[in-house]
């Protein structure tokens, strides 16, 4: 069976009529041949359970407890199991269930299919993790992956806003508070490969903001934290970061300059020098968008444009391959930095 109807994200399930036992039926699955009914907050989810079964040994373990024909946690002849699931949560691993892989990635080309937005992708590695359903697990961090990526020539072209490879809805009002919960998700599940990207932006967080935690917007407000351990490990990155800053600002400015042009050559190591110094009053941790489309780049002629652009991004393949290092996660396993090679057809000036 597919279900292939995505509910919102506004924090409920679609609810049906309510039922006499003041369950209200969910308006997708509730399903009249289903054995088993699941029921989180007051949203009730009618479903087989032989289909849970075969998808997660817990679900498999819950359902071999004998129930009774007939009790008070019965209704309509099947048994009622309560769960502590939100029922929007509950609802999307349901449908990931009887959907499979489909439910987030079009594999079909389907003319109807809406990316699964963060909170859909969030929702079933958590529950994914808690019933034990790993395909679920791997199928939503995937898509989480398209994001949060290893490869650097896939992360700047996201700094660039191609998005087009992107598998899930991105909100830029949620950035900082999705890469809190991606660093949780991925120490949670083990899909430690989302973390360079996902602490990489936490760094770029407002210290007291990152300890305090990040609120997301009205519609959710919920605050999203760190724990302690990501936090210390966040704060030894901002300080390698501010470092490589530096570092990268010395290549444009200093004696590492590949700059030769006699018209630039000055203009850059006047430009760099500036920045130096505005990067030891701001502590700027973002060094892998250092300088792109900045005045300074922008003063130098065409050709020398061209060869900064260039040395900078050799310098910033450095960095992208030491961020594990930089945050003290290059002991966890699937922490592989790729950058193979320069970019190519990138407007770095722009």
């Amino acid at each position: 069976m597919t279900l292939h109807q995505r509910p919102g994200d506004d924090g409920a399930a679609p609810a049906g009529p309510t039922s006499s036992a003041g369950i209200q039926k969910d308006n997708q699955l509730w399903l009249e041949d289903g054995s088993i009914i699941l029921v989180a907050g007051q949203t009730g989810f009618r479903v087989h359970k032989s289909q849970l079964s075969r998808k997660s040994a817990i679900f498999r373990e819950l359902f071999a407890v004998p129930q009774p024909i007939v009790s008070v946690d019965s209704l309509e002849g099947c048994p009622v199991v309560r769960v502590p699931d939100a029922a929007q949560e509950l609802s999307h691993l349901l449908r990931y269930i009887y959907d499979g892989r489909s439910f987030i990635i079009s594999t079909t080309g389907r003319p109807d299919f809406v990316k699964p937005t963060f909170a859909t992708l969030s929702a079933l590695m958590r529950l994914g993790h808690k019933y034990d359903i790993p395909e679920a697990i791997e199928d939503a961090s995937s898509c989480l992956q398209s994001y949060y990526t290893t490869n650097f020539d896939v992360y700047k072209r996201l700094r660039q806003r191609d998005l087009v490879d992107l598998l899930f809805e991105l909100r830029e009002e949620d950035l900082d508070a999705d890469a809190i919960e991606t660093v949780n998700l991925a120490m949670l599940t083990g899909k430690h490969s989302l973390l360079p990207a996902a602490m990489y932006r936490c760094c770029q967080i407002d210290s007291d903001e990152l300890i305090d935690g990040v609120q997301r917007p009205v519609r959710d407000a919920r605050t999203v934290h760190l724990n302690a351990d990501c936090i210390r490990l966040c704060r030894r990155g901002r300080e390698h970061l501010i470092k490589a800053c530096g570092r990268v600002l010395k290549v444009f400015g200093l004696l590492e300059s590949p700059v030769r042009c006699g018209r630039c050559a000055p203009v850059a190591k006047q430009e760099g020098a500036g920045s130096i110094h505005d990067i030891e009053l701001q502590l700027t941790t973002d060094p892998l968008e250092l300088m792109y489309g900045s005045d300074a780049l922008n003063a130098l002629c065409s050709r020398c444009q061209t060869s900064m652009a260039d040395h900078l991004a050799a310098q910033q393949r450095q960095i992208w391959c030491k961020l594990p290092v930089y945050l003290g996660i290059d002991d966890l396993e699937g922490v592989e930095m790729v950058a193979p090679s320069p970019l190519e057809g990138m407007d770095w000036a722009a």
